[in-house]
This record gives structure tokens, C-alpha cells and sequence, in this order.
């Protein structure tokens, strides 16, 4: 089946978002991170660095100006998001807030971290900053003292507990801790809810565990790696793995039910509703200025996966290098090409949707789609 085709049950070919639909931004500000996160594309097999990542890359600020001058007078809220890189780890992150509050002082803003980056006084500078700007500060923490770091790996928890404290003692912020269930940290759940209502927070989210077989995967990693899960010298000069191998350390029988996973993932979906077109109505603008429809689309364009970037990227095999470059180009001008305006939404009703969408937007049942389980959910 074509990627470009007329959808005639609805009369017109399908837009993603029209200019003027934007409500939210979500951006990745950076591609620097002091964690390896096991499941994060800057990682190569879970437990190896991607070679081919471009690491400790910032956006470049006159870009936000230029961005936020086009888009910001009409923005609810902005995401600094973690997809690759950590917001805290921007130090002129205040300059990028006071900006985008001067175009437009109604706009909610979103700082999200892992909190074991930057000093106490960054922080307690960026809380003190929250008395004027509505500013939330998500904190990615997924466990205790004794459990943080498996998946948050390097992340030191002294560092994490003494950057929320600063956080915590400036004029009180909005504080959220964003928890990830694990098969390791769900019985400490109750307990976490417990300390976050002692540290200052004002919410506490738990995002379920929806993947069963894949988060096997991650815990059989940590405990076959654990002699060197901390050590950072030891992550950064082993070579990596060879591309899409399984073998070297996955228990054939996890590996099999997360291919059986999928298979019945692709077979069972029958719709795709799309959660950032119909609820969030918003874009995701990754480092580099590269503006997509979610950060899904996003992740999956540097990812460590060669088959989630060739079928990513076979969605747009006929469009030139910086078709959707935000230093090359206006946002309305991006939003009016034939990905948006044509190929993306039209290719969710075909034979052949996107894998991306598939997985994240796929409506069969909540086990099977991550984005509309984690967003009903929340």
C-alpha cells in the first residue's frame, strides 16, 4: 500500500496538526546525560554505548528565540523532556524559561530530570525562579537509595536527594516524582509515595508496568552485568555489541516472548489513534532543531536499532537532508509538508502503518500500546 494516498472515507487527505492547532511543545534540549539507561536509545543493547550517538549536543539558542517568536503566543505549556538528553544538564536552562515567559507569561513549563545532574545551586536557582514563572519540575526517580540505579544507571542518589532538597527548600515549587514500575521497585512503591510527601512533593505518578517480558530483559541484564553496573569507565571502553544481537546475554526464552510480544502486537492492533494529533495536540523538537510529531518519532531517528530507523525513515525516503530543520526552515513551513499534511496520518489507516505508531498509538487492548495506557493512566 502507498504512504500517500486520499483517504476517501473522510473526503481530504489527513493533516497532522495545522499551524494554529499547536497547543503544546515538547523538546529535547539537549543529547547530554550522566545516566545509561538500559532502555534509551543512547544505549546499544541495553548495557553499550551507541558509537553513533551524537552525545553533549545543546540547542542552540538563537533557534529557541526564533521558534518560541513564531510559535510561542499560542502554546499552553512546554516540555523540556529527557527522550535523549537531561534539561538539567542545559546550564543556561533559566535563559530558555525566561524567554519563553517573556513571549508569552501564561505558558506552563515543564523541567524534566533525573535530578543527579548539575549542582544544588542550580537548582535552588531554577526553583527560586518558579515564584514567578509556573514552572513544574518532573523528577525522573525510578525507586530508592537501594534501587534507583538499576535503571537510572550512574545516577548517584546523594546527588539526586540533595538537588530535590534545594529544590524543595526555595519557595515551594511544583515538585512531581514520575516513578517507573519495575519488576525491583514495585514493592517499594508505597514507601516512595510515603518520602516524596516527606521531601515537598505535591504528586507522585507511577507509570505502569506494561511491558513484562522487556523489563525481564533489563533486570537479567543488571544482574549478569552487576560487578560493573556503576562503574562509568568500564561502560565506556567496552566495544559494542553487534547490532540487533540478542544471544550474548538474553535468556532464549525472555527473547521469545518478547518476539512473540510484537508478532501478536502487530496482528492484534486494529486502529491507531494518535495521542499527540487527538489529546496533547503538540510537537517534539529534538536537539538538533529537527521538529517531528512526537518524541517517539524522534527517539526512533538516532536510535541504536537499525530496523526502528529504517522503518522510521522509509516513511520519508524522497525527502532531502533538513526537510524538517528548524534552522533551514519555519515551523509553519514544516508543518505544511507532505509528511505532515499527507504521509503520517494517512499511512495510520493503511495496510502498512508505521511501526512507531504501531507501537506507541496501536489501539487493541492497554497491554499493547505504550503511549495511550501511560496517558489514560496518568
Amino acid at each position: 500500500a502507498s504512504h500517500y494516498f486520499v483517504d476517501f472515507g473522510k473526503g481530504k487527505l489527513m493533516q497532522y496538526l495545522n499551524f494554529n492547532e499547536i497547543r503544546n511543545l515538547n523538546i529535547d534540549i539537549n543529547s547530554a546525560c550522566n545516566a545509561a539507561c538500559p532502555g534509551c536509545a543512547r544505549q546499544q543493547d541495553g548495557i553499550f554505548r551507541n558509537m553513533e550517538f551524537q552525545k553533549n549536543q545543546h540547542f542552540p539558542y538563537h533557534i529557541w528565540q526564533k521558534l518560541i517568536d513564531e510559535i510561542g503566543p499560542q502554546l499552553e505549556s512546554i516540555v523540556f523532556c529527557g527522550n535523549y538528553g537531561d534539561a538539567g544538564m542545559t546550564n543556561n536552562l533559566a535563559d530558555f524559561i525566561t524567554y519563553a515567559h517573556s513571549v508569552n507569561p501564561r505558558l506552563n513549563m515543564t523541567v524534566t530530570s533525573n535530578m543527579g545532574v548539575n549542582s544544588t545551586q542550580f537548582w535552588k536557582n531554577l526553583g527560586e525562579l518558579s515564584t514567578d514563572i509556573p514552572i513544574h519540575f518532573q523528577c525522573s526517580i525510578d525507586g530508592l537509595r537501594d534501587t534507583n540505579h538499576i535503571y537510572r544507571r550512574f545516577v548517584i542518589w546523594k546527588k539526586v536527594m540533595d538537588n530535590v532538597l534545594a529544590l524543595a527548600n526555595t519557595s515551594p515549587p511544583n515538585l512531581i516524582w514520575k516513578w517507573i514500575e519495575f519488576p525491583w521497585n514495585t514493592h517499594q512503591i508505597e514507601q516512595g509515595t510515603t518520602i516524596s510527601k516527606i521531601l515537598g512533593f505535591t504528586e507522585f505518578i507511577v507509570t505502569p508496568n506494561n511491558q513484562p517480558h522487556t523489563n525481564l530483559l533489563l533486570e537479567k541484564l543488571y544482574l549478569d552485568n552487576k560487578d560493573i553496573w556503576s562503574d562509568a569507565a568500564s561502560f565506556v571502553s567496552v566495544p559494542p555489541a553487534p547490532p540487533q544481537t540478542d544471544e550474548y546475554l538474553l535468556d532464549a526464552s525472555i527473547a521469545l516472548k518478547i518476539e512473540t510480544d510484537r508478532f501478536n502486537m502487530n496482528n492484534k492492533v486494529d486502529s491507531i489513534d494518535c495521542y499527540t494529533k487527538t489529546v496533547d495536540q503538540s510537537i517534539h523538537v529534538d536537539w538538533n532543531g529537527h521538529v517531528w510529531p512526537c518524541c517517539w518519532w524522534g527517539g526512533a531517528h538516532y536510535s541504536a536499532s537499525l530496523d526502528l530507523r529504517h522503518s522510521q525513515k522509509s516513511f520519508y525516503p524522497d525527502i532531502a537532508t533538513g526537510w524538517n530543520s528548524l534552522s533551514d526552515h519555519t515551523l509553519a513551513h514544516i508543518l505544511n509538508h507532505k509528511f505532515y499534511s499527507e504521509s503520517l496520518m494517512t499511512s495510520q489507516d493503511s495496510d502498512t502503518p508505521s511501526s512507531v505508531c504501531l507501537s506507541s498509538c496501536g489501539k487493541c487492548d492497554n497491554n499493547w500500546n505504550s503511549v495511550n495506557t501511560i496517558g489514560k493512566t496518568n
